[in-house]
């Protein structure tokens, strides 16, 4: 089972016992499945080279920042180690693409749920694209005859108070925090992840959202 935790490092714990009972026929409690993911983790991490190194190379001008502090044992500070206290990415197709989003960013944090309970911040921002005035007037026109009782109580409310289209600008077309919302969603289930997978399903996530 250890290379399908390699193979989906997301993978919920009780999906991993419904695997292995399907698999093997073989029944393991919560607390054994959830160390064998944690111990084929730590493998992974030890075994594979540094993700935010690769990335750094085959992504160049890729950012990357990392704060350490010393490592001190019986009042001698170790020169040869440090730990690890956090570090900001942001992958280089991301930075060119903030050329096109609306101005604004939705700054959030998200708790990891796994062996480093720290909180993990996203900037997210939207493409530009918004929707114009005569295409919404045609959308409402549709939905008025089909729902005229409905939209006789909408028509009693101006149409800058709750469209973009006529929002003249206000919040950049931009109405609610939902975008951040939807982000911490994608990345539930890596949030459990080590920090090296963490990093690494980043990447894997936004390059298929380039590739789409």
């Amino acid at each position: 089972m250890v290379n399908s935790d390699k193979a989906n490092k997301s993978i919920h714990v009780k999906s991993l016992i419904a695997e292995i009972k399907s698999r093997y026929g073989y029944f393991v409690t919560y607390k054994k499945a959830w160390m064998e993911k944690e111990n084929a983790l730590v493998m992974d991490s030890t075994t594979e080279t540094n993700p935010i190194i690769i990335f750094q190379e085959s992504v160049p001008r890729t950012i990357v920042e990392y704060v350490t502090r010393s490592f001190i044992i019986d009042g001698v500070q170790d020169n040869l180690c440090y730990i690890f206290e956090r570090v900001f990415w942001a992958f280089k197709p991301c930075i060119d693409d903030f050329n096109y989003y609306k101005p604004i960013v939705q700054v959030d944090g998200a708790f990891l749920t796994g062996k480093y309970h720290r909180t993990l911040l996203t900037a997210i921002s939207q493409d530009g694209y918004e929707m114009k005035q005569l295409t919404l007037q045609l959308k409402l026109s549709t939905l008025r005859s089909q729902f005229q009782q409905a939209f006789a109580w909408i028509d009693q409310i101006p149409l800058k108070k709750w469209t973009q289209a006529y929002d003249e600008g206000r919040r950049y077309d931009h109405m609610t925090t939902n975008l951040a919302e939807c982000m911490n969603f994608v990345l539930k289930g890596a949030r459990s992840l080590s920090i090296c997978a963490l990093v690494k399903t980043t990447f894997e996530i936004t390059k298929s959202w380039f590739v789409e």
